[in-house]
Formats: C-alpha cells, structure tokens, sequence
C-alpha cells in the first residue's frame, strides 16, 4: 500500500476512459511471459511492459531491477512521442517503491500512465471474477485476429453462462501453455503437434472443428509473376531464385510450421539469407511487415480476409492442396494438472463440435459475406 500512497501523492487524481478486458489482460500477460527471452534463459530478470490494452502496440524491457526496466519503457515510449495515458503497464511480480516512483514521477509534466498491472496483482482480479465460471483458451492469433472468436463466445456463454479468456498466441506456444496447465482447452493448427501432444499425455478428447486454407500474398504488381502457377513449392522457388524478400512469423506457430515444410518440399533451406526475415510476431503484424516492404508471405485465408482492405498486397498463389489449414480443440489432461476446469473445458469442446457450434462456425463471415471457416468435426 505504500507505494499507492506515494504514487498519489505526488501525482493527483486523473479520470480516464482506459479500460482494459479480462481477456486482454490475460492476452498482454502470456505476451510478456512469451517474450521474455533472458529470464527464460536465466531466470534472473525481471520484466516490465508497456501496451495498448487491445496489444496493438506492445514494449517489453528486462532487467535486474524492476525500476530499470521501468525507466527503460518510459523512456523508449516518450522518445516514440507515445501517448502514455493510453497504455497499461504490466510486471512480472510486485510493484517496489522505486518502480511506482518512477511510473508516478513519469505522470510530472506528461500524460500520464493510468493503469498498473501486476502478474501477481492478477490474483485481485481473479477475486473479482470468482462468482463467474470462467475458462481460459489458449488459441491462435488467426482464430483471434478474423473475429470469429468474438462471434462465437456470446453464443456459448448465453448457452452455458460460462465465460472464456482467450490468449491468442501462436500454436507452438498455445500448446506449451496447455502442457503448463495454464489453460483449460486449446484450439489450433498444427495437427501433427496436436496428436503428438495428445500422445505424450498433455492434452484428451482432440477433434477435428473446422478448417480453411492458407494463400501466399504478395505486392499487388505481382512483379514476380507468380499468379498462374500451380503450387506453393513453384512460387517459393520462384521467390528464392530471384532473392526477393520473404517474411515469415518465425514464431513455432501453425502458419510458421507449415511455411517451413513448404520451403522442404521446395528443397530450399531459406534460414540465414538476407531476403529471408524472421520477425516473430502474429499474422496480422507480420502482413504489415511485409506490405511496408513490398515483400511476400504466407498467411491463413481468414485473417487475410480481415486484414486485406488495410494493406497493398493480393493473393498470389492460392488453391495448392498442401494448404489446407486444418484446426482442432483439445482439453488439458485433467490428470496432469488439478486446477483446470475440464467439467468446463468439455462442456466448450462439445459445444464447438455439436451442430449448433458447428453450424455457428459455418454462419461466421467476414464484413463482405465470406464464410471463413468451413465446419468439419465428426
């Protein structure tokens, strides 16, 4: 309590209508854990950082000491000229004094940060949901990113009055934080990750839910002349061969894991070369890139769907059956971890897989008719 105490008085009161979601802030929280490399490697730093509630602009800096790493995301933020009293700032354990003079010192003279959250201080949060039955669904940026879960959730829960926390990530690390045991049902994209998962004990009741396609996307010119070709092997040698740029998510997840497999069936390993750029980020940031860089990527159908009116890019090569993009859900194996709700987690599992969820599925559409996702549980 004392550092509330200094923070107000020294800083005054300020009114804001900065809100920030259950969900988001789950979001933000694994985004930190997920990105802080050198307390993976050692665990012996802390980590503050600073975002946009939705995650749309995200800056994380470690260090030994929580102030440190405090100044150093007010510092990097102000010298972007960002506007702090939009931002949530998180950290990996308590607020100390030294940091919460540092966040209250910020607010002298500039807008200020509104909103500290804390990993631990999520605990008052949870207290204030209790009366909620709540899950968490760890799934991918694509499910996210194309609306469909924001379409699907009011649906299950009217149903079921069970809430659902999504944390969207890619499938590599959705599935790590189902081994954790730091989610109760995971959906995502990389079927033989999932089997395997499955296998080792991690994860019960996998089932096919739905699917779509991935398509290669690239400058609107097309100056590679890849439209008229039949396969995503063609157009990766075609991009390789004449060295242009190629940005991949790079990240472990689903789209990433079949890019890798298509530059293999190319017989072309891309790591290392200066047109290739790993940038590991999500799908929808990592279109941007490439847009900004008038390069090529690969991207799921569904959030290209939802992201194409924003940027200067077409599809190049579409319709190869290897880009078939299959997506299952999974429930953590109650065996393995005894705080998650899987009474819960298999009441959605079942929701998703019935007819009324899967005709759900089938009614989503994107603001111009297109069905995103077709159905396919058995």
């Amino acid at each position: 309590m004392r550092v509330v105490r200094e923070i107000c008085r020294v800083a005054a009161p300020a009114g804001s209508a900065l809100t920030v979601t259950a969900s988001s802030l789950l979001n933000l929280m694994e985004r930190m854990y997920q990105e802080q490399i050198v307390f993976q490697e050692t665990g012996g730093t802390h980590g503050v950082a600073l975002a946009t509630p939705e995650g749309a602009w995200f800056l994380l800096a470690e260090d030994v000491g929580r102030h440190n790493a405090m100044d150093k995301v007010i510092g990097r933020a102000r010298f972007q000229g960002r506007d702090l009293s939009r931002m949530v700032v998180l950290l990996s354990g308590r607020i100390s004094l030294p940091g919460g003079d540092s966040q209250a010192e910020g607010g002298k003279g500039m807008a200020r940060i509104l909103l500290i959250m804390s990993m631990i201080g999520s605990l008052f949060m949870a207290a204030n949901v209790a009366a909620e039955t709540r899950i968490k669904c760890a799934s991918t940026t694509s499910t996210q990113n194309s609306g469909l879960f924001d379409y699907l959730l009011p649906i299950f829960e009217k149903k079921t009055g069970i809430k659902v926390d999504v944390v969207a990530v890619g499938t590599g690390a959705a599935i790590e934080i189902g081994k954790r045991g730091d989610a109760d049902v995971v959906m995502v994209h990389a079927k033989q990750q999932e089997l395997k998962a499955v296998e080792a004990g991690a994860f019960v009741n996998r089932h096919d839910l739905m699917y779509n396609d991935f398509v290669i996307i690239g400058p609107a010119n097309d100056p590679l002349k890849i439209k008229g070709m039949k396969t995503a092997a063609d157009a990766f040698k075609k991009i390789s061969g004449q060295k242009a740029e190629f940005v991949s998510r790079g990240d472990k997840s689903g789209t990433n894991t079949k890019e890798l497999a298509l530059w293999k069936t190319a017989g072309i390993d891309p790591k290392g070369q200066k047109w290739y750029l790993e940038v590991g980020q999500g799908m929808e940031k990592t279109q941007r890139i490439a847009n900004e860089k008038r390069a090529f990527t690969l991207t799921d159908r569904g959030t290209w769907l939802a992201t194409k009116d924003k940027l200067e890019m077409v599809v190049v090569l579409e319709g190869d059956p290897v880009l078939f993009n299959q997506y299952g859900v999974m429930a953590v194996h109650p065996g393995k971890h005894k705080q998650v709700k899987y009474k819960e987690a298999m009441a959605f599992v079942d929701w998703l897989i019935s007819p009324e969820g899967q005709k759900a599925i089938g009614d989503f559409k994107d603001k111009s008719g297109n069905q995103l996702f077709t159905p396919n549980a058995k």
